[in-house]
Order: structure tokens, then C-alpha cells, then sequence
């Protein structure tokens, strides 16, 4: 079965999803011995489609062509045929590495990535609106130095099961892979709140999934030692004990996609604010001197979670490392083992003699 009329059609943005279902019909012919079988080799089916203008199913003649002469048509299986008719579109995919094997060399980490990010397709909308990706399977066992190749890919859907798209017009069959390899170095993981959401929240880790994990140094990244797992507040759900978190992964490195994330089981407290009175000492007065202070206690405008704002958890001191003779007005510190902060500074007169 050959169709005429497919250009036609895709000017007007649609194409045919079902050609792959209709590729033949059956014919009966009759005629003489030699005839028929010379027919045989030049009978054909087709469908002219260039007239379809509208999505949908649509009912085409099946015109057979005997091609010689001394034969006729008795009978055939289908005088026509249902066609269904799609829009022509284009969409933009994003393309995933999947490596396989092991590295050959325990002391580095490959990490391949693909020339480009994404590839444009054009075919049915019905079958690339399932498309979620294009996954390419890298093999990297037996990869000890950077090497580019090309390699085919699969189309996927949002459940990672392969989408079979017929429409495709002109699809490229592979894309260029290049695998990197890095050294090797196992780090800590830490999880934690951003520097922004400490300021209102405090997190307890009670236990998670990974406390190690192997990076690839990249570059100028060889001193680091810890990575950090950031948990947004706003995913917190009372009730709710075990979190998935993404680490983060600083400049110059590389994380490995089974390193990406961990689980934690933690808790979240919300900060309050709480003035609390303090005994307050001098630290670092030299031998042979003495620190006066104007006053023994001090009144602290603290943040932390509320159960911790407690005066056993807390030291309040002013620093007197170094001064000579003399009066001063010190900013008071803090000394605590718990997510506490002051919210204001605050500062008493010490007398150095």
C-alpha cells in the first residue's frame, strides 16, 4: 500500500499516525497463467491523501493498479480504507544519561553528558505528547580516559516505558556522548537549612539514608570534605517523618546521579524570639589583670526554638583578649550547644585594671 499526498498534508500541519496498521490489501485477480503471474510483480495499492484537511478519522478510496495488461480485478478485501489524521507538531525533548558498568579504575568517577541538552522532534502531537525524554544507555565499563562517541537513544514517557512514535519526520539516529573521568573522593553529607530559612527554623536530623557519598573533583574542588543537603521548610508536613532531599553540589564538582539525593528523618521547629536574663562574665583577662564589669547580668533578645530559650543552655560572656588598662564598651557574646542566636547586640562597660 503507498499513499500519495503526504507533503500535501504536512504543509497543512497534520500527518497520518496509522500508516504502519494499513501497509497492504488483498487483491483477486484472474486472467491468464502467464498473466497473473506476470501481474503478481507489478500489481499495487494506493490511497491519495493529499485532500485531507482536518484531524480526525477519515475514509479514503483504495485505488489498485494492475500494471499489464490480460488480467482484471474479481475482488478485493478492502475498496477502502479508515485513516487516522493527527496534528503535525514540534517539540523540544530533554536528553538523560543513563550509564551502565562499573568504572575499571576505583579511583575515578566518569560522568558522561551528552553534546546536546535536548532535541526537537517533529511528528504526531498525539504520540510526542507522551514523550518525556530521550534516554540514552551509556556503557562505561572499560572508560579510563575522556572519550566522545555517538550512541542511539529511546524515547520515553514520564514512567520510563519506551513510547513507539511512526510520525517521526527526519529524526536524528544518534547523539554525540562524551564521558568524562575525574578523580574520585568520598566527602561527608550534611543536611541543613539554607543560610536564609536558619534565621526562623530549626532542624533536628534524627537519622539519614547516606552520610558519605563519592563526587568526581572536576576542578579546583580538591580540598572540599562535606556536601550540603538542603531541605526547604516549605515541603515540611506535620506528621510526616521521612523526606526525600536533594544535596547540592558545589562549583568544580561532580555528582554522580545515584549521590543526587538522600532520605532523612527529621523535625522542624519554627524560631521564637525570647528575652532572657543572663549572667554575664569576662573571658581572656590577661594574668596580672582584673575585669570589672558594670553589671553582673544582661537582658538578651534570643532566637532559637522555644523549648531551648533556657538560661542552662546559654553563657553569656564579653571577650577581654588583649585590652590594656583601661574602661571599654564590649559587645556581649554568647556561648550555647544549641541553634540559638541573639537577635540584637548588646554591650556593657568593663573596667580593665
Amino acid at each position: 500500500m503507498t499513499f500519495t499526498g503526504e507533503s500535501e498534508l504536512a504543509a497543512r500541519g497534520l500527518v497520518m499516525t496509522n500508516k504502519e496498521e494499513i501497509d497492504s490489501v488483498n487483491v483477486k485477480i484472474r486472467g491468464a497463467r502467464s498473466s497473473v503471474i506476470n501481474a503478481i510483480a507489478t500489481i499495487s495499492a494506493r490511497v491519495d491523501i493529499s485532500d485531507i484537511a482536518s484531524v480526525g478519522s477519515k475514509t479514503e478510496s483504495v485505488v489498485v493498479e494492475l500494471g499489464t495488461t490480460g488480467v482484471s480485478t474479481v475482488d478485493r478485501s478492502e475498496p477502502s480504507v479508515t485513516l487516522q489524521i493527527d496534528q503535525l507538531v514540534d517539540k523540544e525533548v530533554p536528553v538523560r544519561i543513563l550509564q551502565s558498568g562499573t568504572e575499571k579504575n576505583k579511583q575515578t568517577i566518569v560522568a558522561s553528558e551528552s553534546d546536546e541538552a535536548r532535541i526537537t522532534f517533529r511528528g504526531a502531537k498525539s504520540e510526542l505528547e507522551k514523550v518525556r525524554y530521550a534516554l540514552v544507555s551509556v556503557d562505561i565499563s572499560g572508560v579510563e580516559e575522556e572519550v566522545t562517541r555517538p550512541l542511539s537513544y529511546t524515547l520515553v514517557d514520564a514512567e520510563d516505558v519506551k513510547v513507539v512514535c511512526n510520525t517521526l519526520v527526519n529524526p536524528v539516529s544518534e547523539v554525540m556522548v562524551t564521558s568524562h573521568v575525574y578523580p574520585r573522593k568520598t566527602v561527608t553529607v550534611s543536611t541543613v537549612l539554607s543560610e536564609k530559612d536558619r534565621a526562623d527554623w530549626s532542624l533536628s536530623v534524627k537519622s539519614q539514608s547516606k552520610d558519605k557519598v563519592d563526587i568526581g573533583i572536576v576542578e579546583d574542588a580538591e580540598d572540599i570534605s562535606e556536601i550540603e543537603a538542603v531541605f526547604d521548610p516549605a515541603s515540611y508536613r506535620p506528621g510526616q517523618e521521612e523526606y526525600t532531599i536533594y544535596l547540592r553540589a558545589p562549583e568544580g564538582v561532580y555528582l554522580p546521579e545515584s549521590a543526587q539525593s538522600i532520605s532523612a528523618k527529621l523535625v522542624l521547629v519554627r524560631k521564637t524570639v525570647k528575652e532572657i536574663s543572663l549572667d554575664v562574665e569576662a573571658r581572656g583577662t590577661a594574668q596580672g589583670q582584673r575585669a570589672i564589669l558594670s553589671t553582673g547580668t544582661v537582658s538578651l533578645s534570643l532566637r532559637g526554638e522555644e523549648a531551648m530559650l533556657i538560661k542552662d543552655n546559654i553563657q553569656a560572656y564579653v571577650d577581654t583578649s588583649g585590652l590594656k588598662p583601661g574602661h571599654y564598651e564590649l559587645e556581649v557574646h554568647i556561648d550555647t550547644a544549641e541553634d540559638i542566636s541573639l537577635e540584637e547586640t548588646a554591650y556593657i562597660g568593663v573596667n580593665i585594671e
